[in-house]
């Protein structure tokens, strides 16, 4: 039997299991023809993009099947077991706040991104919930999913795609009351595998905290 994981205005997605193993179901509902359309293009570059993040060393959720029912595209990807996402790792409870051991975690956790960007890949959704982790043996093990929007860039990653990925990480720590000094240490991480000069680095921090500033208040203005 499945059961719902979530639903949202343009997607549903469920959990099933089939001969031991389990899976997860993505359905992107129908929309507007132009959407759809978009959809349907997304959805055949997903297992080219999957196969394209592990040659360059990335983990991401297999993806077993790409079909279409009706006017709903619908993707098949194998469940990664014993994962969980970001926020739960840093936030195991709510209102608790991680220890000072698990800096190394957030140290990982900007390696890879910085990685991610340095291989030239751009996560159309890089939010803590669509970054799935454990801790194995040698360290933190980092899985991306949600990569219908991922793309590979041939000559190098346009500077916005950067702030993009940043602010929706930066935004989501921010509505979890994430420490100034949790982020600093993310940063450290980055920088250590981005590729970008302290120069570029720094106008990359400025752009994308005062993007994610003017958001929060917005944000503040709305639930006001």
């Amino acid at each position: 039997a499945a059961s719902d994981v979530y639903k949202r205005q343009n997607t549903d997605v469920c959990k099933f299991n089939y001969l031991g193993k389990g899976y997860f179901l993505k359905e992107y509902l129908f929309v507007n023809l132009k959407k759809h359309v978009k959809v349907l293009w997304r959805g055949g570059k997903l297992t080219k993009i999957a196969r394209q993040l592990e040659l360059c060393g990335f983990h991401t959720p297999p993806v077993v099947g790409i079909g279409r029912k009706r006017m709903r595209r619908r993707v098949i990807t194998e469940a990664v077991e014993n994962v969980r996402d970001v926020s739960d790792v840093l936030f195991p409870q709510e209102g608790e706040i991680h220890s000072d051991a698990d800096d190394s975690f957030l140290l990982e956790f900007g390696r890879v991104v910085g990685r991610l960007h340095q291989r030239r890949f751009f996560h159309g959704d890089l939010r803590w919930r669509n970054v799935l982790t454990r801790l194995e043996v040698d360290g933190w093990t980092f899985y991306f999913i949600d990569n219908d929007r991922t793309r590979r860039y041939r000559f190098g990653l346009p500077f916005r795609c950067r702030v993009k990925n940043l602010s929706q990480i930066l935004f989501s720590g921010r509505l979890l009351d994430w420490p100034e000094q949790d982020w600093q240490i993310f940063l450290q991480g980055y920088s250590e595998a981005s590729g970008l000069s302290v120069t570029s680095l720094n106008k990359l921090v400025s752009k994308v905290e005062t993007r994610v500033d003017k958001r929060s208040k917005a944000r503040e203005s709305r639930s006001n």
